[in-house]
């Protein structure tokens, strides 16, 4: 898994003469199903459809594309070609399967600029849209990739890592982190450029072991004690309990011999657990954990 806001570099992601034929194949050196790969020219590496844009014209290539109802459209058989690199990534991710958001190509061209400002920071998709980017560098290079500690659009960023354009070697980040490359001076830079997301289910223990919680004399809630909080961007909380005493509501005591299930969503795991669990001890003077769960864990 990725943890929000990670950053992941690995050479040699993929052997030798795989990374070859991605090079062979995308400088036209060779075919790829009786085919020459296909560029095409774009205005802006960046944001070529955007008014204002930088006027940094490259080419680009597209294998999927993302539509504005948050659909996705295989359009290029040259798919194909990084479908066991992809499948690569889901194993060093450790999830079972991904679900492809967008993928892309881009080839810059050293140019006679006038400014030597980095290009325009962004993400690939809307913000908020949970997703990884799987950016692979098919030769060496100049001009870095620059990931930014910013997750909404800012008149600053600062600056989190920067990496350097080597063949072989891959870069998997959370996708909600702005970031940009810095113009080519002295080499062609080409990449391949995949947006990634995925959702399983599964059921984590969070209790550490069976204990007893009473509310404090200011009647706020109760500490306890937890396993670590798996890395989440959503799911659900589910608690067990007992109570031995005191008065209980419908909604946290839900059977005659006072023992209640509650389920509580929550974006923010580490956060809102702690909150539902002293509602729910205010609720009574004392209660008994039978347990406490993380069901459906939707990850990035």
């Amino acid at each position: 898994m990725i943890n929000k806001g990670e950053i992941l570099v690995i050479d040699d992601f993929i052997d030798k003469n795989y990374q070859e034929d991605i090079k062979n194949i995308l400088l036209g050196k060779e075919e790829w199903g009786n085919f020459l790969f296909p560029w095409h020219y774009i205005e802006d590496v960046t944001d070529g459809f955007a008014e204002n844009n930088q006027g940094r014209p490259g080419l680009s290539h597209v294998y999927v594309e993302y539509n504005d109802d948050g659909s996705s459209d295989l359009v290029s058989n040259f798919h194909d070609l990084f479908i066991p690199m992809l499948e690569l990534a889901c194993g060093t991710l450790e999830i079972p399967t991904a679900k492809i958001l967008q993928g892309r190509s881009f080839m810059q061209f050293p140019l006679n600029l006038q400014s030597d400002e980095d290009d325009t920071p962004h993400i690939d998709l809307d913000e908020g849209h949970r997703h990884v980017v799987v950016l692979y560098y098919v030769k060496d290079s100049d001009g870095d990739t620059v990931i930014f500690n910013q997750r909404t659009e800012s008149n600053i960023y600062t600056v989190k890592q920067k990496v350097t354009p080597k063949q072989g070697r891959v870069v998997i980040f959370d996708g909600g982190l702005y970031h940009t490359a810095q113009q080519a001076i002295n080499s062609v830079r080409c990449i391949v450029n995949y947006n990634l997301a995925w959702r399983f289910s599964k059921t984590v223990d969070l209790f550490i072991a069976a204990t007893s919680l009473s509310p404090f004399a200011s009647n706020q809630g109760a500490s306890f004690q937890l396993n670590p909080f798996p890395k989440v961007l959503s799911g659900a909380i589910t608690y067990q309990w007992q109570a031995e005493s005191g008065t209980s509501t419908a909604h946290f005591d839900q059977s005659s011999s006072h023992c209640g299930t509650c389920i509580h969503n929550a974006w923010e795991v580490s956060a809102n657990t702690g909150l539902a669990m002293k509602e729910i001890v205010k609720k009574n003077r004392q209660i008994n954990i039978l347990g406490i769960y993380l069901i459906e864990i939707g990850l990035l």
